[in-house]
């Protein structure tokens, strides 16, 4: 059963209006970006909350977790909120979240509403190193990752990319073809045919498709 919608606004609406569970639903796009924003409209109409993570909402790693040279949590692993506590780290002017899921594993995750200035605090210390000769280089260096890992990467589970789908099965998936289409120059015809293929393929009964 195959569906075609016009823009994001008639998908998404199409989206919010499915019967089936959240859980079966899959949303998915080819940048990174888009994902972001659809993750974000998405849960903003689910979720009544100003907080960006609250308990009993599901997260997805989008690199692993190691802890003494052992993955805590895979990439790609979807964990479940049990309890958390919002902070804050002034040395970067952030706020940030200590998280423990419903596994007892603890991990901490900046707010998404910070995330651009820990971005640009990350690429200023890497900047410094590049630059810093002898024991400063290595200091810089030092502190670039052990701020990078103590905070997670981490995204919600409502859309993801094509290939984050990999191996997954829904009742009903959402592709926002016109995306994928735009790639074609980038990714060529053999890029995009598998893309679609491996989008399409993840559905049980609906596919909706984004293409004007």
């Amino acid at each position: 059963n195959i569906e075609q919608v016009s823009d994001v606004k008639s998908m998404l609406a199409r989206y919010f209006e499915s019967q089936y569970d959240i859980k079966n639903r899959a949303c998915i796009s080819y940048k990174n970006l888009t994902v972001n924003n659809l993750n974000s409209k998405i849960r903003s109409n689910i979720i009544d909350s100003e907080d960006c993570f609250v308990p009993n909402e599901e997260l997805t790693f989008l690199s692993a977790m190691v802890v003494d040279d052992k993955v805590v949590i895979g990439n790609n692993e979807v964990v479940t909120i049990d309890k958390l506590e919002k902070l804050e780290d002034k040395s970067l002017g952030i706020t940030y979240y200590k998280i423990i899921d419903k596994d007892a594993r603890l991990f901490r995750a900046v707010d998404m509403s910070c995330r651009d200035d820990f971005e640009y605090e990350l690429q200023e210390i890497a900047k410094q190193a590049k630059k810093a000769v002898g024991s400063a280089k290595s200091s810089y260096w030092q502190r670039y990752f052990e701020i990078k890992n103590t905070f997670q990467q981490i995204a919600y589970t409502y859309c993801s990319t094509i290939y984050k789908v990999q191996g997954g099965s829904y009742d009903e998936v959402y592709i926002h073809l016109d995306e994928l289409l735009s790639m074609r120059s980038i990714i060529g015809d053999e890029g995009l045919y598998r893309s679609l293929y491996v989008g399409a393929t993840r559905t049980k009964d609906k596919l909706v498709l984004l293409m004007r």
